[in-house]
């Protein structure tokens, strides 16, 4: 019984560790948009993978 509970445990946390990376994923990318369009206005020119791929210090600070 115990193993059970514990396998279901885990399993459970594994499975809110996924949702958490997944929402903070999300987050980090509608705030790089949000700022690309304030700083930039178009979105032309915005290429998520190009500005995951760049520092971060002017997004952090926005």
């Amino acid at each position: 019984m115990q193993n059970v509970v514990e396998a279901r445990r885990e399993a459970l946390i594994e499975e809110r560790q996924k949702q958490l990376e997944s929402i903070y994923d999300r987050h980090d990318t509608l705030v790089r948009e949000a700022f690309h369009m304030e700083r930039f206005t178009l979105m032309l020119g915005y290429d998520p993978k190009a500005s995951s791929l760049r520092t971060r210090c002017a997004s952090q600070q926005y």
